[in-house]
């Protein structure tokens, strides 16, 4: 997670979606689901749209990398209430940023 935040303090989007492609497969092999890392893997494409429009909105970076500390820390603590909830605020965040990105470059999403 030191990683992450390096990128978000020389706001560095590109160091952050490698780190973050390493977390996201890593994650999912905790969690024993390669059904899950297959969904992620044919939504690649448009994740990556998302990922490369929204990092430079300002301070979503150091949302993100929080968002994902606060995963890891449940995860890591054997919570799975809280691990599941910390990763639903993360997809709703994303969401959220999505619906914005829709009405700001209606030609991508189609």
């Amino acid at each position: 997670m030191d990683k992450q935040q390096i990128s978000v303090d020389f706001n560095d989007g590109e160091k952050l979606y490698q780190l973050d492609q390493i977390l996201h497969k890593y994650l999912v092999q905790v969690g024993r689901s390669d059904r899950v890392w297959n969904v992620i893997e044919n939504a690649k494409l448009q994740l990556n749209r998302v990922r490369m429009l929204t990092y430079p909105m300002v301070g979503y970076m150091q949302i993100i990398v929080d968002q994902y500390l606060e995963t890891v820390e449940r995860l890591c603590s054997g919570d799975e209430r809280k691990a599941v909830a910390a990763m639903k605020n993360h997809l709703d965040e994303i969401l959220q940023r999505f619906k914005i990105l829709v009405k700001d470059f209606p030609d991508y999403f189609v």
